[in-house]
């Protein structure tokens, strides 16, 4: 599968979340209110397989997220759109010594969540669960440790790991208001993230030369990628004024 082809299918698949949520939307649209907001995101990605044993976290990530919440009137429950974009750097292969050879990939994940909000004073908890997919692209390989050592790496291949991966989602939500005069609110959450990668053959060879040995490797991504994230940023509400 191409890059284009994969490319065109997490636009096919954000449109389609889009329209559920507007179709969602519509019946109480002219009595709600909206939230939009943009934060910084800061993940740290796992991956649990073989291939990695218990090298199971290579590197952080700061990210950005769109947040989009629509509120009915008095709800307690509400459906909320996100969207992040962030760098991964994910363990593909632990060798014989303690090196670890990472690939790096950008990550685009969209979630459409459901969440309950508990109101504590003029501030509002939430706690959400969700379900959405991540687009994954690899760019670049890089063996972990002293870079001095390491004599070779070849990367033998047409293009790197590129995946589609469905995810689920837990999420946690603060938003306080910060202005009496602007309906500007701060929000602080964090969230962790859950997909199953399923095994596939791969064309996908990288040759290292590292410490003396020389490792011929055909690296796979597949197991359990779990990504645990913070973040922290601004909303603007829009629509009419009232408690929610």
């Amino acid at each position: 599968m191409t890059k284009l082809h994969f490319e065109n299918e997490y636009i096919a698949f954000m449109i389609r979340l889009l329209k559920v949520l507007l179709l969602l939307c519509m019946p109480l649209a002219s009595y709600a209110q909206w939230d939009i907001g943009v934060a910084a995101d800061i993940s740290f990605p796992m991956m649990f397989n073989k291939y990695v044993k218990d090298y199971n976290h290579s590197s952080t990530g700061l990210g950005a997220r769109i947040n989009i919440n629509y509120l009915p009137p008095n709800a307690t429950f509400t459906p909320s759109l996100n969207v992040t974009v962030s760098p991964y750097v994910l363990p593909v292969y632990k060798m014989l010594t303690d090196r670890v050879l990472n690939m790096n990939f950008t990550a685009l994940n969209a979630m459409l969540q459901g969440k309950v909000k508990k109101q504590i004073s003029d501030k509002e908890l939430y706690f959400g669960l969700g379900l959405g997919a991540t687009y994954i692209g690899g760019h670049s390989v890089a063996v972990s440790g002293d870079q001095q050592t390491v004599q070779q790496l070849y990367v033998d291949s047409a293009e790197y790991i590129k995946r589609i991966l469905p995810q689920a989602m837990f999420s946690i939500e603060l938003v306080m208001p910060i202005s009496k005069d602007k309906p500007v609110y701060a929000f602080f959450g964090g969230q962790v993230m859950y997909a199953y990668v399923a095994e596939q053959q791969t064309g996908y060879r990288i040759d290292v030369m590292a410490d003396g040995t020389y490792y011929k490797i055909s690296p796979k991504l597949t197991g359990h990628l779990m990504t645990p994230s913070l973040y922290v940023g601004l909303y603007y509400r829009f629509g009419k004024t009232n408690n929610r």
